[in-house]
């Protein structure tokens, strides 16, 4: 993405979405402030410095922006995000994600978090547990992805006691993106539960390598009446098939997704009794938990996960 191309956006005064790949740090950001119907701008730049300091300013002067996307952006860039936050002209902002990518929640960040007051959906990587303490501060948020980064054991609680915070959540993402032998100091039912339990207006839900042990969080609170979309992938360790009946508290429920979470093949009946159309679950339209079991590969992984040995050849 070079000036010249950047600059011939400007004419099409309909756009209200740019996604710039290949940004690199010398490229001026300035035409955008003179796109009226701009309201969402991602941000795909080359290796290397990343986001400017000049870049930062341009953003900050675009009217009206409700989006920002900044997948690239690593704990290298967190000062340039924390400038570019740290700006009354970005009071608009609905959303600050990264994507897949999401952005590093250093204690900078943080900070400026609570002083975008529009802000609703945010995509964070959790790097130490100090930063959570913004949450508290973050009524507002209607869409929040977490993914966790650090084996610090403190972060499960303190995650789950500010995040609480956060009552409005319509949408809530959390991955424990951790080495095997660190995943065991992840989000537990208890603390999950304790967590949701202000949240009325939660309808969609994915859990990734949480180590719940159990899923009786999910018959707690307002989730039987609210959650209409699940996904929990990889449980660790496997939980007991019996944990399902959990899953039926879920009245609103009308997707369903189990993925590696059993140490054990779920009864044929109880895949019939989820199957649509369910007397369990009436609102269920779509349930695959045809990936809920898979056997161990190997004893090391069966001690892991919680599972039975294998067979011996």
């Amino acid at each position: 993405m070079t000036d010249a191309l950047l600059a011939a956006l400007v004419p099409l005064s309909h756009l209200t979405l740019v996604s710039l790949i290949g940004i690199e740090s010398g490229v001026s950001l300035e035409p955008l402030q003179r796109m009226p119907a701009l309201r969402s701008v991602g941000l795909y730049w080359e290796p290397g410095p990343g986001l400017s300091d000049v870049q930062a300013a341009d953003l900050r002067d675009v009217p009206q922006l409700e989006g920002l996307c900044l997948p690239a952006l690593d704990v290298a860039d967190s000062a340039a995000l924390e400038r570019l936050v740290d700006a009354h002209a970005l009071s608009s902002l609905r959303s600050l994600t990264g994507e897949d990518d999401a952005f590093p929640l250093t204690a900078g960040v943080a900070a400026l978090l609570p002083r975008l007051p529009s802000l609703t959906v945010i995509s964070v990587r959790v790097l130490d547990a100090s930063p959570l303490v913004c949450f508290r501060q973050l009524p507002q948020l209607r869409a929040l992805n977490l993914r966790v980064e650090t084996p610090d054991v403190h972060v499960p609680r303190l995650l789950a006691e500010h995040v609480r915070f956060c009552r409005e959540l319509e949408v809530l993402n959390i991955t424990w993106d951790l080495l095997p032998e660190a995943r065991g100091l992840a989000l537990n039912s208890a603390l999950l539960g304790h967590c949701l339990a202000g949240m009325t207006q939660l309808h969609t839900m994915r859990l990734t390598s949480v180590c719940l042990g159990s899923l009786a969080f999910l018959a707690q609170g307002s989730l039987p009446r609210t959650l209409r979309d699940l996904v929990v992938w990889e449980a660790i360790p496997r939980l007991l098939s019996s944990e399902l009946v959990h899953v039926h508290a879920l009245q609103a429920l009308q997707s369903l997704r189990l993925d590696l979470v059993f140490a054990e093949p779920l009864p044929v009946e109880a895949v019939v009794q989820l199957t649509p159309p369910s007397l369990l679950l009436p609102a269920l339209t779509s349930c695959d938990v045809s990936g809920a079991f898979a056997p161990a590969r190997d004893a090391d992984e069966a001690v892991e996960l919680g599972m039975p040995l294998p067979a011996p050849l």
